[in-house]
């Protein structure tokens, strides 16, 4: 195969999870459409939501991605060994995370306020609004078990050996984050999806076990979908208790990034040159501008609907 230039690595790639995006969208409307015309008792089931939207995603379109990406952008060699975690590592990881989420949970929430205020009514979450409407037990199948799963796959372990040993590994967690909090499609979870976004890739950089990244993203999702609303359901003192693991996660996540150790600073530089600006040399490409432009549609609809 014919070596790719940078400026066609990364067209492929906003172009292979374009379709993603939009192939999902679109047969998801579909499905939609038709449970109202032809079934809309379906409408009512605590399922509903959840199932026409990670069917035709995780059914048909994630395996197209793949099959697609696979052709588009070849992987290059890792070289890199894979290595564990211990305990006490993974707990300081998670508290680190979660204290990215509920910091910039509150930034997101300021920024809402304000375009709520200027619209003159709330801004929507839908994953509040899917929780909210969804059973437990669809809760955590889909948000806590298959979101996890397939989001790591599709966002961490895809992209890692296509973009990391040849352009390195920032550029790499730069990528992946950026696409990931898009693919969110609505302003209150963009910013921590990023964040967050980022350390999950940074714990696959290090480790080279996508199994780790997969287990704190179920653990950060069942936190934030079954474990805090749960708590704040149990009245004062489930909020007190929900309020002070929030307060001691910013206040450990904030001591222990400041104290993190050396090697979990530096990051493997690629082998090839990239372009002075590599991120907005990218951006100028066709498949990541046809993502970019779809990502922020749906943010805007999202947000001023």
């Amino acid at each position: 195969m014919q070596e790719l230039s940078y400026q066609n690595v990364f067209s492929r790639i906003g172009a292979c999870y374009f379709a993603l995006l939009a192939g999902s969208q679109v047969l998801s409307a579909i499905g939609m459409t038709a449970a109202r015309i032809y079934a809309p008792w379906v409408m009512e089931t605590p399922w509903f939501i959840w199932v026409f939207s990670y069917v035709p995603l995780y059914l048909v379109c994630v395996p197209l991605f793949f099959v697609l990406l696979k052709k588009w952008v070849p992987v290059q060699s890792v070289n890199a060994e894979p290595r564990h975690l211990s305990a006490g590592s993974m707990v300081k990881i998670y508290i680190v995370m979660m204290g990215a989420v509920y910091a910039f949970n509150i930034v997101s929430a300021l920024i809402t306020q304000l375009i709520a205020m200027l619209k003159g009514s709330a801004v929507a979450n839908p994953l509040d609004e899917v929780v909210t409407s969804s059973g437990l037990i669809y809760n955590l199948i889909f948000g806590c078990i298959v979101a996890p799963v397939g989001e790591e796959l599709v966002f961490r372990w895809a992209l890692y050996p296509r973009i990391a040993p040849r352009y390195g590994e920032r550029l790499y967690l730069l990528v992946s984050s950026g696409i990931f909090a898009l693919y969110h499609g609505n302003l209150s979870q963009l910013l921590y999806a990023f964040v967050v976004g980022w350390l999950l890739g940074l714990v696959y950089v290090k480790t080279q076990r996508i199994r780790y990244s997969i287990a704190f993203h179920v653990v950060i999702n069942l936190t934030g979908i079954l474990v805090g609303p749960a708590l704040a359901g149990l009245g004062a003192l489930g909020i007190g208790i929900l309020l002070a693991f929030e307060m001691a996660c910013l206040i450990g996540a904030a001591v222990l990034w400041a104290k993190r150790p050396e090697s979990a600073r530096s990051l493997r530089p690629g082998t090839d040159i990239v372009p002075l600006y590599p991120v907005r040399a990218l951006l100028k490409t066709g498949g990541m501008v046809a993502l970019v432009v779809l990502c922020t549609v749906i943010i805007l609809v999202t947000t001023l609907a």
